[in-house]
């Protein structure tokens, strides 16, 4: 059977070309708290690494214990909230302010719905 992969390289790209526009305006600084939805997809992933590389302190957001750990141990975030664990944003929220005790200084978006309105 053969497999036609240049769709999966379009999505690639597209999201590529999205985190490059995006980059410009990541402004964190050394010690400061960016907080990653999607954490573990194609673009949160790269996101939070930069953050990462620029001295940030991680926080991912991903669905499932699996994806939580890829994140944290694979990716090097420094915490991931799983958020199937929580049934509403209040509780979402709760579990991110226990993650990132001094606040949150920038959060790259790539979901909405419960997962921004918890960030927020």
């Amino acid at each position: 059977m053969s497999v036609d992969r240049t769709a999966d390289h379009d999505v690639w790209l597209e999201k590529a070309g999205v985190l490059a526009e995006a980059l410009p305006y990541m402004r964190e600084h050394a010690g400061e708290t960016v907080v990653v939805s999607a954490a573990s997809g194609a673009v949160g992933s790269v996101v939070g690494q930069l953050a990462k590389a620029q001295g940030c302190r991680v926080v991912g957001i991903a669905g499932g214990p699996d994806k939580c750990e890829y994140v944290t141990h694979t990716l090097g975030f420094d915490a991931c909230i799983d958020y199937k664990q929580h049934a509403d944003a209040a509780s979402l929220s709760k579990a991110l302010r226990d993650a990132c005790p001094n606040g949150i200084d920038g959060h790259f978006e790539n979901v909405g719905g419960k997962v921004l309105d918890a960030v927020m």
